[in-house]
Formats: C-alpha cells, structure tokens, sequence
C-alpha cells in the first residue's frame, strides 16, 4: 500500500517539477507495477501457507 502512495504522490510531485505530465505518468505506473507485483507475491505466500501438501 505504501508503494500505491508513493506513487501518487511522487508521480504528482514528478510531473509538477519537470512540468511534464506524462513523466509524471510513468513514476505513477511503475509504482502500480510494483503494487501489483506485491499483491500476487502476498496472495502466492497465503495460498502457499493454506495448500494441504501432504498429498
């Protein structure tokens, strides 16, 4: 969740000191790439924790 944030707020202080929107844009989709990549390494983790492995 953090990762989510900073990029909102990054991405917004980005754009506004380049003064280029679409770089803005960038620091914001990498920051969501990042919490993506956290979620389903979270959900692996839980599933992984949860699976019957005695089969």
């Amino acid at each position: 969740m953090i990762a989510a944030h900073a990029g909102l707020v990054g991405g917004y202080g980005v754009a506004r000191w380049t003064r280029k929107r679409q770089l803005g844009g960038v620091v914001l989709a990498a920051a969501g790439a990042l919490t993506v990549a956290y979620v389903a390494s979270a959900v692996a983790l839980a599933s992984w924790a949860v699976a019957d492995r005695r089969a």
